[in-house]
């Protein structure tokens, strides 16, 4: 377990820290490899040990998670990678085969992103960040678990700031919005969670 402490040790002393400092380049492979590690180094563990996947599985998440936290605020680094991570957060925050617990590590890295990121110098595409509200609004509609439904819900949230802004760039993602939320506030079957999507919908008509 002590592998993913220092995962977690170092997304927060990067996430305290976003304003002054910057070691993304040093650590983004190395987080990337750590949260995508495959069938083959799974099967280098012990899977008869019954501790084995579920510690694997929550490295993997820790990682994820630290990919944002890590994410700073230097305007150099978001114009570099920027597009990459919210290419690599949609293809990853829409794989269905993930586990419940990294769909949510996933789902919380990209708050962190969100918290940081400086749209007028992160220059994302027109399609990365589709690509994105389709990877979220497909957690909003897990068939399985609150716990992912309510973080995409939060990290929709966090987004919101993008699509309420004034610059037409945005607006074609704000209409997507209002098209997708209101089904699927429809079909949530817990109250808060419906309320908070229809006060999303009601807020972005506004």
């Amino acid at each position: 377990m002590y592998k993913r402490h220092g995962i977690q040790q170092l997304g927060l002393f990067c996430d305290a820290y976003a304003d002054s400092l910057d070691i993304f380049c040093e650590v983004k492979e190395f987080l990337i490899e750590t949260a995508l590690t495959d069938k083959l180094d799974e099967d280098k563990m012990d899977v008869d040990d019954h501790l084995g996947r579920p510690v694997l599985l929550l490295i993997r998440a820790t990682a994820f998670e630290a990919l944002g936290k890590c994410f700073p605020k230097s305007q150099e680094t978001q114009r570099r990678w920027s597009n990459e991570m919210c290419t690599f957060f949609a293809k990853h925050g829409s794989d269905e085969s993930l586990p419940w617990n990294i769909k949510i590590a996933i789902l919380t890295a990209i708050e962190s992103w969100f918290d940081k990121l400086d749209t007028s110098q992160a220059q994302l595409t027109t399609e990365n960040v589709r690509s994105l509200l389709d990877a979220i609004i497909l957690c909003l509609q897990d068939p399985k678990y609150v716990a992912v439904r309510e973080s995409a819900l939060s990290a929709m949230k966090k987004c919101r700031p993008w699509f309420e802004a004034s610059r037409p760039e945005f607006e074609q993602h704000r209409q997507y919005i209002l098209d997708a939320l209101p089904t699927i506030a429809k079909k949530e079957a817990a109250p808060n969670l419906q309320q908070a999507l229809k006060d999303i919908v009601q807020h972005l008509q506004k």
